[in-house]
């Protein structure tokens, strides 16, 4: 067998540096890892870099600190409205209107102010008619005792303002014959109503006399008695028996049951609309103050009012004392007929609006 030879000592110090050094690099390492590792625990002594720091809460001295850098601003005035706000509704201060224009109110406090009536050569029912129809829309009227409706134009124009403004209106007449005629001249005239009724005390039946003469629907004039008896047949029926002996002598009367109602039930009948009247005219032949005693002058407060005072009495006097008492004043329009008008309320005053004719009557009234 043949034997091994045994290496010589070059080789085996080439083993030994070989492994040998790999065994140092080994160590070497694992010391330079060792330290790498061991680094991490440890706080690193470098600036604090913002973008390597997590988010977080700001404290309030850290925040007041960052306000110390903000340099103050100069206040800034808030921009002026272009529109002005209105009153809230409990503002008692009178709105001045738009146009710059007095008003249906001034003009009556103007009135009162130097002590001047509304049936003078300077200022006329009429007038006042026209500034309210032009200020408030619908104007609204009662009338009692319409009979056949205009037929006294000379002092009472309130079929023509009627059609001129579209005024909505319930026109009364308890006379039977003069009522069919009244219905037939005005049946096709827009916002008008009608009550077959007397005006009473209380609601019920009275008796009514009443003119029996009928009217010629064209000319207006008496079918009976050969002339011509229009003031009698549209003017002289009544409820008062007294009045009526006294007629009787030259027309032609007939005592008939009618319905009669008080104010408030006339004006709350479901059959019209004319619930709070800007406008209230009496003409009842002698019956006029007791139908004004039946209207509750503190509910319902016309602007104006007009009942037939000649043939009052004694109770003229009370008819007047009755509407001062509810803050009217009054004047006679005529002979035979009283005005009574009152002031704006505070409400009525801000929502008036203003009136070219309202400023130029004033400018009259102040110059007589």
């Amino acid at each position: 067998m043949k034997g091994v030879r045994p290496s010589s000592g070059r080789p085996v110090l080439r083993v030994l540096l070989q492994y040998g050094g790999a065994f140092i690099l080994g160590l070497l390492c694992m010391h330079t890892m060792s330290r790498l590792f061991n680094s991490d625990a440890v706080p690193a002594q470098t600036p604090n870099l913002p973008e390597h720091q997590p988010s977080k809460m700001v404290e309030p001295k850290q925040a007041a600190t960052l306000e110390e850098h903000v340099k103050p601003q100069p206040p800034v005035n808030p921009p002026v409205p272009t529109t002005i706000e209105a009153p809230s509704v409990e503002s008692t201060t009178p709105i001045v209107p738009a146009s710059g224009q007095p008003t249906y109110c001034d003009l009556i406090n103007t009135v009162n102010e130097l002590g001047r009536s509304v049936s003078d050569k300077k200022l006329t029912v009429s007038d006042l008619l026209h500034v309210l129809s032009q200020s408030i829309k619908p104007f609204t009227f009662v009338q009692i005792g319409a009979h056949v409706g205009g037929v006294n134009a000379s002092h009472d124009d309130t079929m023509p303002l009627t059609k001129q403004y579209g005024w909505h209106g319930l026109l009364v007449e308890p006379n039977p014959f003069l009522f069919k005629e009244l219905v037939r001249k005005y049946k096709d005239w827009p916002n008008l109503y009608f009550a077959q009724v007397g005006i009473g005390a209380t609601d019920g039946n009275m008796t009514f006399y009443a003119v029996t003469d009928e009217l010629d629907p064209e000319t207006g004039k008496s079918l009976t008695g050969g002339r011509d008896r229009q003031w009698f047949v549209t003017q002289l029926s009544t409820f008062d028996p007294a009045i009526a002996a006294k007629r009787m002598r030259s027309v032609k009367m007939l005592p008939i049951p009618v319905e009669v109602n008080t104010f408030p039930t006339l004006v709350n009948k479901p059959s019209h609309t004319i619930k709070m009247p800007h406008y209230v005219l009496i003409d009842t032949e002698g019956y006029d103050w007791k139908v004004l005693s039946t209207i509750d002058m503190q509910k319902y407060r016309p602007y104006l009012l007009i009942y037939e005072h000649n043939k009052l009495g004694a109770n003229k006097k009370t008819a007047s004392d009755f509407t001062a008492k509810a803050g009217y004043r009054s004047a006679y329009q005529d002979h035979q007929n009283t005005v009574a008008w009152r002031t704006c309320s505070p409400e009525e005053a801000a929502a008036m609006p203003g009136n070219t004719l309202a400023g130029a009557l004033i400018a009259r009234i102040k110059q007589g």
